[in-house]
């Protein structure tokens, strides 16, 4: 889905004013015994309304059963960002879904470790091409698998593994448990996992 600026900013007057008085009655609240549970409600509901095509993709989402759960945590510069929860953390957890549940994101972590990455690059403070064993020493010495479908005999490898070779998923790594071959399996063997 993609945001527009003028979906960010298109506010009723109704919306505006309803997001204000909730804001300032959550805010009130918060005086009270269980204030802090009733601000936040309050905000939120009032958070809701400056992003009404979020809250409904998630409502559409949650309602639907594609998912069990959805947390939007949407900013704006510098500002702490607000939050849109729908859901559960999993279809047969009691828990509701909330600001600090954790979520599979598979492969969506590659864009944004990749942009920080870049970002350290930029700064200075890493280099594309520099070994990994610098900051975790035991790949200094890696191995190659010679006929990884039949056998675990390995050579050394005849370079190192560079921040390069994982942003571009050229390292040589492996998965447990996908395909067939000897090593998978004892990687699967030892618990290295996809699992989290």
């Amino acid at each position: 889905m993609t945001l527009h600026h003028h979906d960010a900013i298109a506010l009723s007057r109704r919306n505006l004013l309803r997001s204000t008085v909730l804001l300032g009655a959550g805010a009130a609240a918060g005086a009270l015994p269980f204030g802090s549970q009733l601000a936040h409600a309050a905000m939120a509901v009032g958070f809701e309304a400056r992003w009404p095509k979020v809250t409904a993709m998630l409502d559409k989402y949650v309602s639907q059963r594609k998912v069990a759960g959805m947390v939007a945590a949407l900013g704006w510069g510098d500002k702490d960002p607000g939050f849109i929860v729908r859901g559960k953390e999993a279809f047969d957890d009691p828990d509701g879904a909330g600001e600090n549940s954790l979520f599979r994101a598979y492969s969506q972590t590659k864009p944004v470790t990749g942009m920080a990455a870049m970002m350290l690059i930029d700064d200075r403070k890493l280099k594309l091409d520099q070994p990994v064993a610098d900051f975790i020493p035991e790949f200094a010495n890696m191995r190659v698998a010679i006929d990884p479908k039949n056998s675990l005999d390995a050579r050394p490898a005849k370079n190192q593994i560079t921040v390069r070779h994982l942003l571009t998923h050229t390292a040589g790594l492996g998965y447990a448990g996908v395909g067939k071959e000897k090593v998978s399996a004892e990687l699967l063997r030892l618990g290295v996992t996809l699992r989290c």
